[in-house]
């Protein structure tokens, strides 16, 4: 169970310059050096413009996804997982353990895209005459999220 404070995402300013809270408990330390690090790695990625590539990436993706299902074609849970994602797939690669510098994650507060129409499309995956609603919904989600970026 992860702390509050670690699932607040704290990569925000206080960390940049050094301000140290008083910690509840050593699971709260342990979240703050996370978010220090993750924050610090979170801001070059924006910088190099990552991190809105992964988003348009998504877009393009769900996009793809949406075209398979109005065609009569099904989807997959490979099609729809972490291994299909460019926002998971960038947090693989830097071989993170956590979702804080994610836009979904910020946007929302949960992990693993919970509380995004995602959690609907694997819930109806088989469901073509509903799964271009949520699909649609999961693009207007993420097009809000390249607005932010």
């Amino acid at each position: 169970m992860w702390s509050e404070m670690y699932q607040k995402g704290y990569d925000n300013a206080a960390i940049s310059f050094a301000y140290i809270p008083d910690f509840q408990c050593d699971q709260e330390k342990k979240d703050f050096e996370t978010g220090l690090k993750d924050g610090y790695v979170a801001a070059d990625l924006i910088k190099m413009g990552l991190i809105r590539k992964a988003i348009e990436q998504s877009i393009i993706h769900w996009k793809e996804n949406l075209d398979l299902v109005l065609h009569n074609g099904r989807l997959r849970h490979q099609d729809i997982g972490s291994q299909s994602c460019p926002l998971c797939q960038l947090k693989s690669q830097l071989n993170y353990s956590s979702c804080i510098f994610c836009p979904v994650y910020k946007a929302t507060g949960e992990s693993g895209c919970k509380e995004t129409p995602w959690d609907d499309i694997s819930d109806h995956i088989y469901d073509n005459d509903e799964l271009p609603v949520y699909i649609q919904k999961e693009i207007e989600f993420l097009f809000s999220l390249l607005e932010k970026e």
